[in-house]
C-alpha cells in the first residue's frame, strides 16, 4: 500500500469554488456546510512488478528529499504553464520500455498539450524510466478502464491521480503517495434536534 505524501492537490470541485468565491454573497452558509475529504494519491503497479514498485518508491523519495518534486508540482500548477517535458533519445533508453496506462483528462496531472501527453505524473514516470535507462510507452484510455487494464497484465504501471483505496489494492499495488487529493462536499446543515422527553428510556 501507499504511505502519506507531503503535498495537497486541490480538486477543482464546484463546492470548493462556491465557498472560496461567493458563498457569503449568496448566503449558502446559512443552510449548508462543507465537509472535506482527503485521499492519498499514488502510482499504481501491476502486482507482478514488485521490483518496479520498489524502485519507483526509492526514486520518489529522492525527488522529495532534494526538493525536485515540490518544484515540479509548483510549476505544473501555474495557470498556463509551459513547463517542458523531458525528452530522451533512443541511445539513452537501452534497457527496455515501461508501459504506462493513463487517462489524459486529469489536468495538470495527465493531459494533452499541443498534441503531447504531459503533466506532473507523466513527467514523474518519464524521469523514473530514464533513471533506469528505459523508455516509456503511454496508453491513453477512459479513467474507469485503467485498473482493469493494469490488473490484467497489459501495463506495468498506471497514473491519473489515482486515489489509494482498499478496493483498488485488491487488484493492483500502489507506490507511496506523492500528494493528497482534497474534495469539498456541500452538505445541508441539520437543525438542532429538541427532544420533548418522550423518547427517554
Amino acid at each position: 500500500g501507499g504511505g502519506a505524501g507531503g503535498h495537497i492537490y486541490p480538486a477543482l470541485a464546484v463546492a470548493k469554488a462556491i465557498r472560496e468565491e461567493n458563498i457569503a454573497s449568496i448566503k449558502l452558509h446559512e443552510k449548508f456546510g462543507f465537509k472535506e475529504i482527503y485521499n492519498f494519491v499514488g502510482v499504481a503497479f501491476n502486482k507482478e512488478r514488485q521490483d518496479l514498485r520498489m524502485r519507483f518508491n526509492a526514486f520518489l523519495d529522492s525527488l522529495k528529499n532534494c526538493g525536485a518534486l515540490a518544484q515540479m508540482i509548483d510549476e505544473w500548477l501555474q495557470p498556463g504553464t509551459t513547463r517542458p517535458m523531458p525528452v530522451y533519445t533512443d541511445s539513452e533508453c537501452v534497457n527496455g520500455t515501461i508501459t504506462v496506462a493513463l487517462s489524459s483528462m486529469q489536468e495538470p496531472i495527465c493531459f494533452v498539450r499541443d498534441g503531447q501527453i504531459v503533466g506532473i505524473e507523466v513527467e514523474m514516470v518519464t524521469e523514473f524510466a530514464h533513471s533506469m535507462g528505459m523508455g516509456i510507452e503511454l496508453t491513453d484510455m477512459n479513467f474507469d478502464a485503467i485498473i482493469p487494464y493494469l490488473s490484467t497484465n497489459r501495463a506495468d504501471m498506471a497514473i491519473a491521480l489515482l486515489a489509494i483505496t482498499e478496493e483498488r489494492e485488491k487488484s493492483v499495488d500502489f507506490s507511496v503517495s506523492w500528494c493528497y487529493e482534497r474534495h469539498a462536499l456541500l452538505v445541508r446543515n441539520a437543525p438542532p434536534v429538541v427532544s420533548d422527553g418522550s423518547d427517554a428510556v
